[in-house]
């Protein structure tokens, strides 16, 4: 061992060097820092040497890195890095990082207009959250955000509504204002599509008034919110014609956002310029209409940019300048070619992956709701199979107590049977020195008297044996009663030996109480065979007939015979 040393020493050295180092603490600090600073936890994330990391680390920093990338507002560009991370964590059985994993996938098949990958990947990743218990509330409130999303984009505003109201129901129990006020105004907006103005107006007022209450903390992510809530509340006016709180609300909003130098979405202006048109206060739209076309260039929103030179060109022909009104026109013809050429490529492609997407979601849920009535299926079995055990068992529990009744008859009938072979043995004893005693003394007494005393002593005897045999062998009296029914011509010798036969005693001690031999028993039996044939026609054997067919006579009624 002493001379391998020198050996090991080296390879233990060049295994401690190349294995990989553990970032597990760095990871899980930057982790807990994503919901403050994402910015400076990406900026650490990209100084990470991830060849060093071991298969654990490699996926939790895969996933920090896209929900860095998620929290500083940059799309996720591939799910590559997604997938390495969701394998491991489905491998461990990591369900809380595996549904987060899923979320940025399902987020990034969104971006990619596959809403049909981003519904399934979705439900996976809430029912994973669901399992891992302590459950996620934020989480699960951005995944069911999403899901509002997904049925949005796809019109179904009453699914939208539905998930919407959960991730406002999660983001309550979180108590995370900021997205709270997220979902107040998706679900607003969900209201809106669906014309329930009412119950949007009420939810937009709750929000703008929780907002109102925070404005001296002037968090430029609440501010973005209470402007885009107030335009919401400018779609709510404009579908209920109160065009002047319209103006108000989109005017609120538009300063709010300029006061702090914070972009104006073009969506802000072209509400504002709708509700001057509605009014017939269309002079006033043009310093909108500047804005408005500055903001969607920069956000390469084609359709508003439509927009725009359509209410520039009706401006010009209301103040009658032929000049920019021909440019505009130009402009405006311009671009709406290239917009329809994106537009039916774009509606193929939409109703295409619409109609996969709802044939997924079909397929989806038949799916559930198969595997809901395999539940269902297995349910009824195991209660059917509970109810048979516990029949069964009540039914053995009740044999049981039946046969130990049994026994204990038995016993007794026993105790009986032996009980009278010793008083029939003892009481033939005494009748057989009574008999000597007259014996000795036969001259003695008249030859009549003592005849009749001699008769009257073998009938006494022969009547206590059948009284005590008879009551024995036949415990409930209704096999002789049956037998005498069906057989009248029977003595009660004859209904004694056939009785016996019956409960199946010996030979020797139907000999012992008859007190002959065994020969005799069996020209008995003989006899008694011969006097059941003039009823019952080939009796096969005596014992046969008066054990089983007797049997079946005694537990059940026989007719009696004419």
């Amino acid at each position: 061992m002493c001379k391998l040393f020198p050996f090991l020493f080296p390879l233990l050295l060049l295994g401690c060097k190349t294995s990989a180092p553990s970032f597990s603490t760095n990871l899980q600090q930057l982790d807990k820092l994503l919901g403050h600073s994402p910015k400076s936890v990406a900026d650490s994330l990209s100084h990470l040497d991830i060849s060093r990391m071991n298969k654990a680390d490699q996926a939790y920093f895969y996933l920090l890195e896209a929900s860095a990338k998620d929290k500083n507002y940059r799309k996720l560009t591939s799910d590559s890095t997604l997938r390495i991370a969701e394998k491991y964590f489905t491998q461990t059985n990591d369900r809380y990082n595996l549904g987060r994993t899923q979320y940025y996938i399902a987020k990034y098949f969104f971006n990619a207009n596959q809403p049909t990958d981003a519904f399934i990947i979705l439900k996976e990743a809430e029912n994973n959250i669901h399992q891992a218990p302590p459950t996620d509330f934020h989480l699960l409130g951005l995944i069911y955000s999403q899901h509002g999303a997904i049925h949005a984009r796809q019109g179904n505003y009453q699914e939208a509504q539905y998930y919407y109201q959960k991730s406002f129901n999660a983001f309550t129990e979180t108590k995370d204002t900021v997205s709270m006020l997220i979902s107040t105004k998706q679900l607003a907006w969900a209201l809106v599509c669906q014309e329930k103005y009412k119950q949007s107006k009420e939810i937009l007022q709750k929000g703008i008034d929780i907002i109102e209450q925070n404005t001296k903390t002037n968090n430029p992510q609440l501010l973005q919110i209470h402007a885009s809530l107030l335009n919401v509340l400018n779609l709510y006016y404009q579908k209920t014609k109160n065009y002047n709180e319209a103006l108000n609300v989109s005017k609120q909003a538009i300063i709010l956002l300029e006061k702090e130098n914070i972009h104006v979405p073009s969506n802000y202006y072209s509400a504002l310029i709708t509700t001057y048109i509605d009014k017939h206060q269309i002079d006033s739209i043009y310093p909108y209409c500047q804005k408005m076309l500055t903001n969607s260039i920069t956000e390469k929103n084609l359709l508003n940019q439509l927009t725009v030179y359509k209410n520039l060109i009706d401006y010009e022909k209301t103040k009658r300048n032929y000049k920019p009104l021909s440019e505009h026109q130009e402009k405006y013809i311009e671009l709406k070619d290239t917009y329809n050429k994106q537009l039916k490529f774009n509606e193929v492609i939409k109703l295409e992956k619409k109609y996969n997407y709802s044939e997924k979601e079909r397929l989806y849920y038949k799916a559930k709701t198969k595997n809901l009535w395999l539940l269902i299926l297995m349910l009824i079995l195991i209660i059917i199979a509970s109810l048979i055990l516990l029949y069964s068992t009540w039914l053995q529990r009740k044999l049981k107590d039946k046969n130990l009744q049994l026994s204990e008859q038995i016993k007794k009938v026993e105790w009986g049977l032996v009980l009278s072979k010793e008083l029939i043995r003892e009481n033939s004893n005494q009748y057989i020195q009574l008999e000597k005693v007259l014996n000795r003394y036969a001259t003695l007494v008249p030859q009549q008297l003592f005849e009749e005393f001699r008769s009257l002593h073998h009938s006494q005897q022969i009547q206590y044996s059948q009284r005590l045999l008879f009551s024995l062998t036949n415990i409930n009296n209704e096999f002789s009663r049956k037998l005498k029914q069906k057989h009248p011509n029977l003595t009660s010798n004859d209904i004694l030996l056939a009785s016996m036969i019956h409960y199946q005693w010996e030979l020797e001690n139907i000999a012992h109480v008859f007190q002959t031999s065994l020969e005799a028993i069996q020209k008995r039996s003989i006899r008694l065979k011969t006097k059941l044939e003039r009823k019952e026609r080939n009796i096969e054997s005596l014992e046969k007939y008066l054990i089983k067919n007797l049997k079946q006579c005694h537990d059940n009624t026989c007719p009696a015979t004419k």
